[in-house]
Protein backbone atom coordinates (compact mmCIF):
# COMPACT_ATOMS: atom_id res chain seq x y z
CA UNK A 1 0.00 0.00 0.00
CA UNK A 2 3.24 2.76 0.40
CA UNK A 3 3.92 2.08 -3.10
CA UNK A 4 0.58 2.58 -4.51
CA UNK A 5 -0.17 5.41 -2.14
CA UNK A 6 1.94 8.11 -4.11
CA UNK A 7 1.30 8.79 -7.39
CA UNK A 8 3.50 8.26 -10.32
CA UNK A 9 3.84 11.44 -11.70
CA UNK A 10 4.43 13.13 -8.69
CA UNK A 11 7.91 14.99 -9.40
CA UNK A 12 8.35 16.54 -5.82
CA UNK A 13 11.13 15.18 -3.46
CA UNK A 14 8.80 14.29 0.04
CA UNK A 15 12.36 12.61 1.24
CA UNK A 16 15.98 12.50 0.41
CA UNK A 17 17.87 9.49 1.51
CA UNK A 18 21.04 10.67 3.35
CA UNK A 19 24.31 8.60 3.79
CA UNK A 20 23.76 8.60 7.48
CA UNK A 21 20.39 6.62 7.39
CA UNK A 22 21.92 4.52 4.84
CA UNK A 23 24.31 3.24 7.16
CA UNK A 24 22.04 3.23 10.24
CA UNK A 25 19.96 0.68 8.70
CA UNK A 26 22.64 -1.09 7.12
CA UNK A 27 24.74 -1.53 10.21
CA UNK A 28 21.41 -2.80 11.77
CA UNK A 29 20.91 -5.38 9.24
CA UNK A 30 24.53 -6.52 9.66
CA UNK A 31 23.59 -6.62 13.85
CA UNK A 32 20.55 -8.67 13.24
CA UNK A 33 18.24 -6.22 14.39
CA UNK A 34 17.02 -6.13 10.61
CA UNK A 35 16.31 -9.15 8.78
CA UNK A 36 18.22 -9.51 5.21
CA UNK A 37 14.46 -9.77 3.73
CA UNK A 38 13.00 -6.86 5.26
CA UNK A 39 16.06 -4.72 3.99
CA UNK A 40 15.44 -5.56 0.63
CA UNK A 41 11.83 -5.05 0.93
CA UNK A 42 12.77 -1.74 2.17
CA UNK A 43 15.08 -1.11 -0.52
CA UNK A 44 12.37 -2.31 -3.02
CA UNK A 45 9.96 0.60 -1.46
CA UNK A 46 13.31 3.15 -1.85
CA UNK A 47 13.68 2.20 -5.57
CA UNK A 48 10.11 2.60 -6.81
CA UNK A 49 8.81 5.67 -5.16
CA UNK A 50 9.37 8.97 -7.22
CA UNK A 51 8.65 11.07 -4.46
CA UNK A 52 11.65 9.45 -2.44
CA UNK A 53 15.52 11.01 -3.59
CA UNK A 54 17.92 8.08 -3.31
CA UNK A 55 19.87 9.19 -6.47
CA UNK A 56 23.24 9.65 -4.55
CA UNK A 57 22.86 6.10 -3.44
CA UNK A 58 21.19 4.44 -6.32
CA UNK A 59 23.75 1.71 -7.00
CA UNK A 60 23.34 0.52 -3.28
CA UNK A 61 19.85 0.27 -3.71
CA UNK A 62 20.14 -1.22 -6.85
CA UNK A 63 22.27 -3.84 -5.62
CA UNK A 64 20.07 -4.00 -2.25
CA UNK A 65 16.51 -4.92 -4.37
CA UNK A 66 17.84 -7.28 -7.21
CA UNK A 67 19.19 -10.04 -5.67
CA UNK A 68 18.41 -12.44 -8.65
CA UNK A 69 20.95 -9.79 -10.86
CA UNK A 70 23.25 -8.80 -8.09
CA UNK A 71 23.31 -12.10 -6.53
CA UNK A 72 22.12 -13.42 -3.05
CA UNK A 73 22.51 -11.09 0.18
CA UNK A 74 24.67 -11.75 2.89
CA UNK A 75 26.07 -10.35 5.89
CA UNK A 76 29.78 -10.63 4.25
CA UNK A 77 27.93 -8.26 1.34
CA UNK A 78 26.38 -6.09 4.02
CA UNK A 79 29.79 -5.67 5.42
CA UNK A 80 31.18 -5.02 2.10
CA UNK A 81 28.42 -2.06 1.21
CA UNK A 82 29.36 -0.39 4.89
CA UNK A 83 32.87 -0.37 4.06
CA UNK A 84 32.43 1.21 0.86
CA UNK A 85 30.41 3.79 2.34
CA UNK A 86 32.21 4.75 5.41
Amino acid sequence: SVIVSTAASNKIYLYTLTKPVLINVLTRCFNKEIDIDDLQLWANVIESRDDINCAEHEGVIYALSNSEQMGELTHQKLAQLLKLLQ
